[in-house]
């Protein structure tokens, strides 16, 4: 079942603010990577509400924030951050998921973000250290949801690691949901 999902962003706090994204969600079994998981819309929102005063440590997202999502999925934070005017956002997923990596490219289609959005394929851990080198600096390391099977949590870490050592300034911002 293919469902298209329209996610609405509003904040009255010093002007009306209003940022819609939509993504589409293939909800078969062969294709679970294709779906938004709460807590990927619980750190668009919390993105969307720290726009202008994200302190870790004092990073504004503004047209001078570069940001890689790691393990996208349905990319609902990058493209969020796109929309609102983010300098570069670079959207990673496993490289050994072309249909995943395609269905993301339709995705900053639908939106219109193509000029600030670039997929780069990235699998994690030690056996990627190579695709490192491709990835320019950023400011923002966001993963939604990315901690959900703790056999992978050594490549998580080690992949946010090389990020960090790359990039002494930037910071890690992530959101996890519990699902058993």
């Amino acid at each position: 079942m293919i469902e298209k999902i329209r996610y609405e962003f509003r904040c009255k706090c010093f002007i009306d603010t209003h940022t819609v994204v939509d993504v589409v969600e293939k909800l078969d079994d062969e294709n679970y990577p294709i779906f938004t998981w709460p807590s990927s819309v619980l750190l668009s929102a919390f993105l969307f509400h720290q726009r202008h005063t994200l302190q870790l440590p004092y990073i504004v997202l503004n047209n001078a924030t570069t940001i890689i999502e790691l393990g996208s999925g349905t990319s609902l934070p990058s493209l969020l951050c796109a929309k609102m005017g983010v300098a570069k956002c670079f959207i990673t997923e496993r490289a050994d998921e072309p249909d995943l990596l395609g269905h993301i490219v339709d995705l900053i289609t639908l939106n219109s973000v193509q000029d600030n959005c670039k997929i780069i394929p990235l699998s994690w851990g030690y056996d990627n250290f190579e695709n490192y080198d491709d990835i320019p600096q950023i400011d923002v390391i966001l993963g939604a949801d990315i901690f959900y099977c703790g056999e992978e949590f050594d490549a998580i870490l080690f992949t946010v690691f090389q990020l960090l050592v790359k990039n002494p300034h930037a910071v890690f911002v992530t959101s996890y949901q519990d699902r058993e």
